[in-house]
């Protein structure tokens, strides 16, 4: 199963449609932070401003685009979003812990996987 695959079905359960600009640019973050661990550390320079660049637009809409997709998450199913992380959640998650918590997610279900394939 490819990456996108894998971020498509966990994006499945907490509501949140394609349409949202963000979309595109959650399963790119997880890519990069995937490819480079360290990234995580520096979302702004390392993630949000790589993704803009792509896209051809600021890193602070990116950063945006990022927190409404995990505004449409959490009012549509903040329980799915909380199995993901796999730790407690009191508020929506920022736009870099909405990446966290999808790369962890990928890291600890995935990768482990595919390491023993």
């Amino acid at each position: 199963m490819d990456m996108k695959s894998i971020l498509l079905d966990l994006l499945r359960p907490c509501s949140v449609a394609n349409r949202y600009a963000g979309y595109a640019q959650l399963l790119r973050a997880v890519e990069i932070v995937l490819e480079d661990l360290d990234a995580i550390q520096a979302m702004s320079k390392q993630v949000y401003h790589v993704i803009a660049k792509e896209y051809n637009m600021l890193p602070k809409s990116v950063e945006s685009n990022l927190g409404t997709l995990s505004n449409a998450a959490w009012n549509r199913n903040p329980a799915s979003l909380i199995e993901i992380a796999g730790y407690p959640l009191d508020d929506k998650p920022t736009a870099a812990e909405l990446i966290e918590i999808f790369s962890g997610y990928v890291q600890r279900k995935y990768m482990m996987e595919m390491a023993y394939n």
